[in-house]
């Protein structure tokens, strides 16, 4: 096996622990502040104080802080998703770059250039195309608007155009096993494709 192919291979192990580690530590740490603003709030509700204005806005602090939680943890979801698409995108370059010294570099993140130059293989048919191909259109509407975008719904069930992102801490659950399977799907293709013209 050359070092070409060895560092190729070395590709197909595509790693997304530190995207998991960074989305399970805020996680964890949302859920336990969580408990904790939720512990307070309960022991404040039972408190008499002489004045009720600060009693009813210590209250409304505890709540404000209880909503900020989950709109931290929405937006972690969000930044995984993108590390998650970024990666893919980075790791597919490299891959292409690597394996075809002859294509422009520059145009490496277009996917539509590299469906048009790899003629050996349809690169949305290998496995895991699919759900590499839905967390890019994800990643363009939480970049663009926060919303479903036109492509999104239309290519995949269960999205409504127009509708806020929800729920992206499932999706990524969902879809993160399929970038592994979407780079090692690369790596076998090309792989293949080397071996048959050698």
């Amino acid at each position: 096996m050359d070092f070409k192919t060895l560092m190729l291979n070395w590709e197909r192990r595509f790693d997304r622990e530190v995207i998991d580690r960074f989305r399970d530590g805020l996680l964890a740490y949302a859920n336990d502040r969580e408990k904790e603003v939720g512990a307070e709030y309960a022991k404040e509700e039972q408190v008499k104080r002489e004045d009720e204005f600060e009693h009813q806005s210590y209250l409304t602090f505890l709540e404000d802080e209880a909503s900020f939680l989950g709109e931290i943890i929405a937006l972690g979801d969000e930044l995984a998703i993108i590390a998650l698409y970024k990666k893919i995108e980075l790791t597919r370059k490299r891959i292409l770059k690597r394996s075809f010294p002859s294509l422009n570099e520059k145009k490496l993140s277009d996917f539509d250039y590299i469906k048009g130059t790899l003629l050996f293989f349809d690169i949305d048919q290998i496995d895991g195309a699919s759900g590499a191909d839905e967390l890019r259109l994800i990643n363009n509407s939480i970049k663009h608007q926060g919303k479903v975008s036109r492509p999104l719904a239309a290519k995949y069930q269960g999205w409504v155009e127009g509708e806020e992102l929800r729920e992206l801490g499932k999706v990524y659950k969902r879809l993160a096993p399929e970038s592994e399977k979407y780079i090692a799907s690369l790596v076998d293709a090309i792989n293949a494709h080397h071996t048959n013209i050698t």
